[in-house]
């Protein structure tokens, strides 16, 4: 065995060491998915990522062992984001290099050695795209299908994969929460299988069998407790470190009541996968009418498989169709347990299932072949078999190269490049030129792929920072902020803040720039600039109201509402349609502008008067994304010649309310760098 590993390694990784010598010389800037695994890998070097990918639920994948097999690779090659795909493509070559070996190993005295490789050829092309995918749901495709191969030696009494066993099972269970019902049963199954050859071992140890082999089938069960307490250890710490855990969560989560799928539902999108790599082969895309064949297909093989298989004494080949059978029952019914739409890369994974069972149908029914040489070590039909592992895996390597190269994907990469590292340098010199220390990044969540790029940007160069708490599920408690607000917040948005034209008086923007066909907005947000231009002196008078509902001196009482409570609470005055309205005096003293606390997705116009009787339109004022209360301070021309103003509600969604109306004044002592380029009067 250690032949064969080292005859498929070395030309493997020669191939391997001359990509990275000229690999790494040029910027990449991920976003998105690929972004947050590498921020996890990061983690990882300060040894405080304990939880897996995070779910957009609001909960993580149970552990975080894919990013520490991630991390050697990652810090050896200076942390370079193409580091995170190589890792993926190592992750995966050393896998499928596994499968070869485990086949080679169980298929000795079968002839099922050779027909092994038709499937896992048909599957590689279908994997080629992917192999070098950080992404966790990539990512677990061939260590599950390795899983299930191991399984299948487990089965048929080779109790030294137990640990192998348990550790691509805590890696797969890890990384995609999804994938935990489907290894449960194939370990059942296979540990069942394992316990009756146990007994039939320990029966002939008794009648003075090999006692010495029998402990040592007792060691390797020691060895694989020892890997399950190393693999589980973080995610228990976890647990255990705060009221709320994770396995929390999840129980919380998957364990409340909902409406499943149905098999009706479910079988098309698992039909679809099973039959993805066949399509691949033909040529062809998977309707429902092919997938439906080829399920149809696949599971009679099984049948005939299992069967034949058990006759002819191919017990590896049998178990590996009884294996790949359970997978479909018991995947099909995980996939009705899905919340909300079963997309198809949630359980791309299922996938291997038909390749697993094929291979064990066809080692199974195809004829028996006579070895070349009895007395050799290796018979030829084993070497035939690992020649031909070996053509596969430096097949694999050279569509991993050519992936890894187009990190991380063709049709954008330029885009990537381009938009995060301009933004950044942008980003970097507004907080070396303002002295910020220590801003918050809040984001909206449209641009969030983007956002996610440049806060890899700022952890990677060591750059001081926070991220608002309701993202924090996504880049990890390490980001947490303290307890007050901070003085400046680094917004990435999708609309512009802006008013009549001109950016909002608090805040200065840094860049604005296209991603994936969005325009993208980074704004830096003075967050005292409000509390220190705020008008406090005499009380401003409600002169009018219109079709309202609450108390209308809320209004003028100096407390804005924070950004996100909800429209109708006390604090804030209900307007009853968009023929309402409240007028008010404008101050006497040097107004700049207005702050005006309202419903984010509705616009409100701004009328300006010096009598009270005639008004103009001054300003109007547009919706905001977001739940809830927002609130907007913009410059107004000419506000202090005014005597009255009225704000109507002007369009939005018909529930209309405000919070506060107060008037920025213009405070010299005050004033911050950027400032002055700010005073642009709103037209």
């Amino acid at each position: 065995m250690l032949l064969g590993v080292l005859a498929i390694s070395i030309p493997l990784f020669s191939i391997l060491h001359a990509l990275v010598l000229g690999l790494f010389h040029k910027p990449v800037f991920p976003t998105g998915d690929e972004a947050v695994i590498e921020i996890y890998t990061i983690h990882a070097s300060h040894w405080s990522q304990l939880l897996g990918p995070y779910s957009r639920f609001g909960w993580n994948h149970p552990g975080p062992a894919y990013f520490y097999l991630l991390l050697p690779i990652y810090e050896l090659l200076g942390r370079s984001s193409a580091a995170v795909s190589l890792g993926a493509f190592l992750i995966n070559l050393s896998v499928m290099i596994g499968i070869i070996v485990t086949v080679q190993k169980c298929m000795r005295r079968e002839c099922s050695v050779l027909a092994f490789y038709v499937p896992l050829t048909i599957y590689l092309r279908f994997l080629c795209r992917v192999m070098t995918s950080a992404w966790n749901p990539d990512i677990v495709i061939l260590p599950a299908c390795a899983l299930f191969f191991t399984c299948g030696a487990l089965s048929v009494g080779h109790i030294g994969t137990v640990p192998v066993v348990v550790l691509l099972a805590s890696f797969v269970s890890q990384t995609q929460v999804g994938c935990i019902p489907t290894v449960f049963a194939v370990m059942c199954v296979s540990v069942v299988s394992c316990w009756v050859y146990y007994c039939r071992k320990s029966r002939s140890t008794a009648d003075g069998g090999d006692r010495k082999g029998t402990r040592r089938d007792w060691l390797w069960f020691v060895v694989a407790a020892m890997a399950l307490m190393v693999m589980w250890l973080p995610p228990l710490i976890e647990q255990c470190s705060g009221e709320s855990g994770n396995f929390a969560k999840l129980y919380a989560f998957f364990g409340k009541a909902r409406e499943a799928h149905s098999i009706q539902e479910a079988f098309p999108v698992v039909a679809e996968q099973l039959a993805a790599p066949f399509a691949v082969l033909c040529g062809v895309s998977t309707g429902s009418l092919f997938a439906a064949t080829v399920v149809v297909a696949l599971i009679m093989l099984f049948v005939a498989g299992t069967w034949a298989g058990r006759k002819r004494q191919r017990d590896y080949c049998a178990s590996l169709c009884l294996l790949a059978g359970v997978g479909i029952v018991v995947g099909l019914w995980s996939a009705t347990r899905i919340e909300g739409e079963i997309f198809g890369y949630l359980i791309k994974w299922m996938s291997c299932f038909g390749v697993i069972g094929l291979a064990g149908a066809l080692g199974a029914l195809l004829p028996q072949f006579e070895h070349a040489s009895v007395g050799s070590k290796m018979s030829m039909l084993r070497k035939a078999g690992l020649v031909v592992g070996v053509l596969l895996c430096c097949w694999a390597a050279a569509a991993g190269v050519v992936n890894i190269y187009r990190f991380p994907r063709p049709s954008i990469t330029p885009t990537h490049r381009e938009t995060v590292g301009r933004m950044y340098q942008a980003l970097q010199s507004y907080l070396h030129e303002n002295q910020v220390a220590d801003p918050m990044v809040v984001i909206d969540h449209p641009v969030w792929p983007f956002a996610t790029g440049m806060v890899l940007q700022m952890y990677k160069n060591d750059l001081a920072f926070s991220v608002e708490d309701k993202s924090l599920f996504m880049y990890g408690r390490q980001f947490a902020g303290p307890a007050m607000t901070p003085s400046i917040e680094i917004e990435f948005s999708s609309e512009p803040f802006s008013v009549g034209g001109a950016t909002e008086a608090d805040r200065v923007l840094i860049g604005k720039d296209r991603f994936e066909n969005r325009d993208v907005f980074v704004y830096g947000h003075d967050t005292t600039y409000v509390p220190r231009h705020l008008y406090r002196g005499p009380a401003v008078t409600i002169k009018d109201t219109v079709k309202t509902k609450g108390d209308p001196n809320v209004l003028v009482d100096g407390k804005i509402p924070a950004d996100g409570s909800v429209f109708d609470n006390p604090a804030c005055l209900v307007l009853l349609g968009p023929e309402a309205s409240v007028t008010l005096s404008v101050p006497d003293a040097p107004v700049l502008g207005l702050v005006l606390s309202a419903d984010g997705n509705d616009a409100y116009s701004i009328f300006g008067s010096k009598d009270g009787k005639t008004f103009d339109p001054v300003a109007l004022c547009p919706g905001r994304r977001g739940f809830g209360m927002r609130t907007r301070a913009f410059l107004v021309r000419g506000l202090s010649d005014l005597g009255f103003i009225k704000v109507l509600a002007e369009s939005g969604d018909g529930f209309y309310s405000i919070g506060e109306i107060g008037f920025l004044v213009q405070q010299e002592a005050d004033r911050r760098p950027g400032e002055a380029e700010k005073q642009v009067e709103a037209r």
